[in-house]
């Protein structure tokens, strides 16, 4: 009797699991779009904790704000990518403040951190990344996003 209950939990849960050619293409999409979109969000906060030095006003705007997922959908490995790109970015917007400065009428000389930062989560480029990471998201098991 013992082995009947067994063997009829083993099948149960394997009749249970869902792989990833059974999602639909929709919901395929929505995982896909949540990814995109959550990886990109990151990026933008970080950009701005960045240009800004990690000062306490920008994370006390960072922490009311709730524009991005509650769950945790990147990885460690997605967090590490991030973060590269910022220090890049950041170097890149250094370079441009310093550049500005008599370039630009005066008032407006100097860092445009938002400037940048909505540029860059508006790019194709950062979609893009976004999309291809998206595509190792699926082949390391996390998720069925196609």
């Amino acid at each position: 009797m013992k082995n009947f209950r067994v063997i009829a939990f083993i099948i149960c849960f394997i009749v249970s699991c869902k792989t990833t050619s059974q999602y639909s293409s929709s919901e395929r999409r929505q995982m896909k779009e949540a990814y995109v979109y959550s990886f990109k969000i990151t990026y933008f906060k970080k950009m701005l904790l960045s240009g800004f030095r990690n000062s306490n006003e920008i994370k006390s705007v960072l922490n009311e704000d709730y524009s991005s997922y509650g769950e945790i959908i990147l990885t460690m490995d997605d967090f590490l990518f991030i973060d590269s790109i910022v220090a890049i970015d950041q170097g890149k917007l250094i370079t441009d403040s310093a550049n500005s400065i008599g370039r630009r009428a005066e008032g407006s000389a100097g860092k445009r951190v938002f400037d940048f930062a909505l540029n860059r989560y508006e790019s194709k480029w950062l979609n893009d990344v976004a999309k291809k990471r998206s595509k190792s998201y699926t082949h390391a098991g996390i998720a069925a996003i196609k």
